[in-house]
């Protein structure tokens, strides 16, 4: 599950905000460079993202046909993250992604 596309790491640290703002070409151009690389390796790869992660979603999948944009339906006590009826459609896109890659994969689950 992919996070921010503004989220990096620099110098070894996790940064979830940069003062020099990397802008969201940059996180595009990153977020394309990191999916590419992960799709390359020799297994089963499903990609999702949190819910508000990009701002317009619905462009992000329709470039991305295999990423599994999920939709907040809840949100935990902190309000930021999700919860359980999230997490549980998580699960159930997941499992459908699964079943399909089990039967068309030529990396068989």
């Amino acid at each position: 599950m992919w996070s921010y596309l503004a989220r990096r790491r620099i110098n070894g640290e996790n940064v979830a905000y940069n003062k020099d703002d990397f802008g969201v070409d940059e996180d595009m151009i990153n977020f394309n460079k990191n999916f590419v690389q992960l799709n390359q390796l020799p297994t089963n790869i499903i990609h999702s993202i949190i819910p508000f992660a990009f701002e317009n979603e619905k462009l992000l999948q329709e470039k991305y046909k295999n990423l599994i944009v999920t939709e907040q339906l809840d949100y935990a006590r902190d309000y930021h993250h999700f919860d359980i009826k999230t997490s549980e459609l998580v699960t159930n896109q997941m499992v459908e992604k699964i079943n399909h890659l089990d039967k068309s994969s030529k990396y068989p689950i």
